[in-house]
């Protein structure tokens, strides 16, 4: 396979050169044991990146039964911990240690959608960083005994007392739970709750682990300076062994009907109240999702932005304000936040409907339209200038479009934005089925909307 040449950024090539540099042909295979590989040479310097997916998320910790999410929480992000615990052949400990003694990185994130493993290092790591997946993710449960488990639920209960005490975290742990309806499995932190954390058996987790950490439910994607035949071959030698396994059914959207609009009040020990709206939208991969994300950089993307204008700039409303959009497997939501110091938030969501309201009766200009799409192509390119990014995005890529070879389409879904796309996409998702949220502290509760009933965040 040849090798890629991946420079984005100041080179002088015809027509569009980011689009024709992001038009690249990764090797795809599915190995017997029903491991997807996706393999892309990269040969501007001796390292490699290395992302593990494994198609289990938050969502799959429970099961629908009746409209309502029966099971323990959680149980994805301890899988994520644990695959760190140590194997009868690598005791707890020797996966980091091998890899630093090599001088490759190692970290692994988990959120409703999926658990996925990342390595990078130089090209010399490759061979021990596959073997290492290889044996945790045919040999992990032979090790999990019940003192492994509670002390990874005691890391995972204080990594929640670390989110509790975020001002920046905590809040869209009770946002999301307004926002999502009865049983839907977004509704409740990925880290999960503390009364399943404090009850989770071990049995529990392995059991979870047979059910969703097989090669037949994961997806391998290597970038890097290696001949893409030669890194398949080693991928065959170590993955290739590990038995087979199906990919089980994951979770269907299920589950429909509105949030719970509000207003509702957090009461939290911050520095300065906040105000949080926020609006259900569309998966990812939807053909929304692009002028959703434009219409969120041109609410608010600095100077010369609706929001940031009118809330920071013309008049000092608020402290800070960000618009922001995630989009999942199972639905997406679409985010306002507002910060003030030690004032009432009623004026400024005030100047949020406003503005909201102006958008849906004009529509965005062509100018900021442009604006909002040059902003989101520079992070898309300069991202990907990371292998590790890449690695990721790659396998997104299949996992959205069922084809790795999406990222110059991905591209051009944003080239395409219009101001009529954008005026549309506001009209249809900014409407009146929003949740409304104030957190405050203890002693500022006056600076709440009026009317705010009280909810704790699961």
């Amino acid at each position: 396979m040849p090798g890629v040449v991946f420079a984005l950024m100041g080179l002088a090539f015809a027509a569009d050169p980011a689009m024709e540099a992001l038009r690249l042909t990764p090797l795809w295979t599915t190995l017997d044991n029903g491991l997807t590989v996706i393999l892309l040479e990269d040969h501007r310097a001796p390292v490699m990146a290395l992302s593990l997916r494994y198609e289990v998320g938050a969502a799959e910790d429970t099961l629908p039964v009746a409209g309502r999410a029966v099971g323990r929480t959680g149980k994805a992000h301890l899988f994520e911990h644990l695959m760190f615990e140590g194997t009868p052949d690598y005791p707890s400990g020797e996966y980091d240690r091998r890899l630093a003694d090599l001088g490759a990185d190692n970290n692994a994130w988990t959120d409703h959608d999926a658990t996925v493993y990342q390595v990078q290092g130089p090209i010399d790591a490759l061979e021990t960083a596959l073997a290492l997946e290889a044996d945790r993710m045919a040999w992990l449960g032979e090790a999990l005994g019940e003192e492994v488990v509670k002390n990874q639920i005691d890391v995972v209960i204080n990594e929640r007392l670390g989110d509790e005490m975020s001002d920046y975290v905590y809040p869209y742990y009770s946002l999301d739970w307004l926002l999502w309806p009865e049983g839907h499995p977004y509704r409740w932190p990925v880290l999960g709750t503390r009364a399943d954390l404090n009850t989770m058996p071990r049995e529990e987790l392995v059991q979870h682990h047979q059910r969703w950490g097989g090669p037949g439910n994961a997806t391998l994607v290597l970038v890097g300076d290696f001949e893409a035949e030669a890194a398949l071959a080693m991928v065959q030698e170590t993955l290739g062994r590990v038995p087979k396994s199906p990919a089980p059914p994951r979770r269907a959207l299920d589950v429909l009907g509105p949030g719970l609009i509000g207003p509702w009040l957090m009461v939290e020990d911050l520095a300065f109240p906040q105000l949080h709206l926020a609006w259900r939208t569309v998966p990812r991969g939807h053909p929304d999702e692009p002028a959703l994300d434009v219409l969120a950089m041109v609410m608010s993307y600095g100077r010369g932005t609706r929001l940031d204008d009118a809330l920071l700039y013309r008049r000092s409303v608020a402290t800070d304000v960000s618009v922001s959009t995630a989009n999942g497997r199972l639905g997406g939501g679409f985010y306002v936040f507002v910060q003030r110091a030690d004032k009432p938030l009623a004026p400024a969501l005030r100047v949020v409907e406003r503005e909201v309201e102006r958008l849906i009766a004009e529509g965005p200009t062509d100018d900021e339209v442009r604006r909002a799409v040059a902003s989101w192509r520079g992070f898309f390119i300069s991202s990907l200038e990371d292998p590790e990014q890449l690695a990721d995005a790659l396998g997104e890529c299949l996992r959205v479009y069922g084809d790795p070879s999406c990222l110059a389409m991905e591209l051009g879904r944003y080239e395409a934005v219009t101001a009529a796309d954008v005026h549309l996409v506001a009209k249809v998702y900014l409407n009146e089925d929003r949740v409304l949220l104030s957190v405050v502290a203890p002693e500022d509760t006056r600076f709440a909307l009026p009317e705010s009933a009280t909810v704790s965040p699961p």
